[in-house]
């Protein structure tokens, strides 16, 4: 059989209303952690910042032992601990523990309404830059790694996150470490195999067409005009060797292409209110 102890803090100078319930096997040494805590623990519990008001204007908490438990397994002690806090708080104490006792800081979950608030806090605020040492163990252990697709849950929770977040214009510092990160990458071929059946069949908005086309000539990399190179000819012919085409996928294209003529020469005013072609 093991002995432990269940314990209160107080405010010494309201020793009548008990802040925080505990349970320790070393009584001493555990309210030397509690002091010790509030200058060296990152996060700031609900029980350190009480602490750590005291003992801003020099008041140091008092600890009380109100049981020694003996027990063999955790639950012994942990129903004590529950006992003891349910009392408390029925009895109206207000006391700064987190969770229902036996399980420690590991039980306690933030409310939705809490995490709204941490995150709203921290919208627009640079995170801690890694260390390259972090960098580098983050890279060893994320290598191999393959992440499959995206739930409709994940998709949306990704979408509410990052609402409100301006995605551009980038600078051009930004392009430029992109352009970096990307020279001497050859896609592999499995993944161009499934960006390829995953895209047949699909089907561009109208809209979206006419945006990637007014950002091209934005840009001006529409290729009209271009003259391909001797070198890049070859490349092509090279590679479409042998290639056979779809007969629906060419159907297809070509009514595309001829659809894409017609608007163009009905906006030149080369077409009557018919269809027809005038000839000059």
């Amino acid at each position: 059989m093991k002995t432990t102890y269940i314990y209160t803090l107080v405010d010494p100078r309201e020793p009548e209303h008990v802040r925080y319930v505990g349970k320790a096997d070393d009584p001493k040494a555990r309210f030397r952690q509690h002091l010790h805590s509030v200058k060296t623990y990152k996060k700031r519990r609900y029980v350190y910042c009480w602490i750590g008001s005291l003992l801003k204007v020099g008041v140091t908490p008092d600890m009380n032992i109100i049981e020694e438990v003996a027990y063999k397994v955790k639950e012994d002690w942990a129903s004590r601990e529950q006992h003891w806090i349910s009392l408390y708080r029925i009895s109206g104490h207000k006391l700064t523990n987190l969770t229902e006792g036996g399980d420690g800081i590991e039980g306690f979950k933030h409310s939705e309404e809490c995490k709204k608030r941490m995150n709203a806090h921290r919208i627009g605020k640079p995170g801690t830059p890694h260390t390259e040492e972090s960098k580098r163990k983050l890279s060893e252990a994320h290598k191999g790694k393959v992440l499959g697709p995206m739930s409709e849950e994940q998709k949306k929770l990704r979408s509410e996150k990052t609402k409100g977040i301006p995605k551009g214009p980038f600078s051009e510092e930004h392009r430029k470490n992109l352009s970096e990160s990307h020279k001497g990458y050859i896609m592999p071929e499995e993944q161009r195999l499934k960006i390829g059946e995953k895209s047949k069949g699909r089907k561009q908005s109208e809209e979206t067409t006419r945006k990637r086309q007014e950002t091209k000539i934005k840009n001006g990399t529409t290729g009209h005009g271009k003259v391909m190179s001797e070198e890049t000819k070859k490349k092509l012919s090279a590679k479409n060797k042998g290639r056979k085409m779809d007969p629906v996928e060419v159907a297809e294209r070509v009514a595309r292409r001829k659809e894409n003529r017609l608007k163009r020469l009905a906006e030149e005013g080369n077409l009557d209110s018919c269809g027809v072609l005038h000839e000059y």
